[in-house]
């Protein structure tokens, strides 16, 4: 017999060699001899082996929508197990192995659509939050590809239009929250240049004398 368990916050497999009330005597897929507590069980199971479970459960977890699964789930908390059954086998037919621990792995890579409650256990987000969490990486994800295309157009010593009304704070006071700012840092990077360099190279600064002459009027005269 062997087990699913989590360890550290990863799922690891081993074969059972001694079975306690409430602790479990145990070989790794590695070979490594361990002591493991029962409360970290998540799956017995007789095949296929500790060294397989895992590398076939991500090749099937990759086959399963995680909309559809959050479709199928119900409002109330459930264990993965449950749910595997009910994807998988249906008609009282029960999930295999390899089907139980990829439906585990699927649920673990998609925390927006389910919440943990405990080892093994999970509620669905509620469709409010759901929306949310989603618009939000919406958001971000349309921030991470400004930031990549300003920081393109950078490095081609072309000045974004986002830039124009900005170039005093991007030079004097820069905002390091702004997606303008991390752009410029990465094109930075990417370059080689300061920013005022790469800012005059795009012709963002007038010349030096005016880069320096109104820092001077800002620290002194602001």
């Amino acid at each position: 017999m062997h087990v699913l368990f989590e360890e550290d916050g990863a799922f690891k497999t081993a074969t059972i060699l001694t079975d306690n009330d409430n602790s479990l005597q145990v070989e790794t897929a590695t070979g490594k001899r361990a002591k493991i507590k029962s409360a970290n069980i998540l799956l017995r199971y007789k095949e296929p082996s500790p060294n397989e479970l895992l590398s076939r459960a991500e090749k099937a977890a990759e086959d399963i929508e995680t909309e559809f699964l959050w479709e199928c789930a119900g409002d109330g908390e459930f264990a993965f197990a449950d749910l595997a059954d009910d994807y998988f086998g249906g008609s009282g037919q029960s999930a295999t192995a390899v089907e139980a621990t990829a439906l585990l792995l699927a649920l673990h890579a998609a925390p927006v659509y389910f919440h943990r409650k405990g080892k093994g256990r999970f509620r669905k987000a509620p469709p409010d939050i759901l929306a949310a969490a989603l618009a939000g990486l919406e958001k971000k994800r349309q921030q991470a590809q400004a930031i990549e295309r300003m920081t393109e157009a950078l490095t081609r010593f072309t000045l974004p239009d986002e830039f124009t009304p900005l170039i005093g704070e991007l030079l004097y006071k820069p905002d390091r929250n702004r997606g303008e700012t991390k752009a410029l840092e990465a094109a930075c990077a990417a370059t080689g240049l300061s920013a005022p360099h790469l800012l005059l190279r795009c012709g963002a600064i007038r010349s030096p004398y005016d880069y320096h002459r109104q820092r001077f009027l800002r620290d002194y005269f602001p």
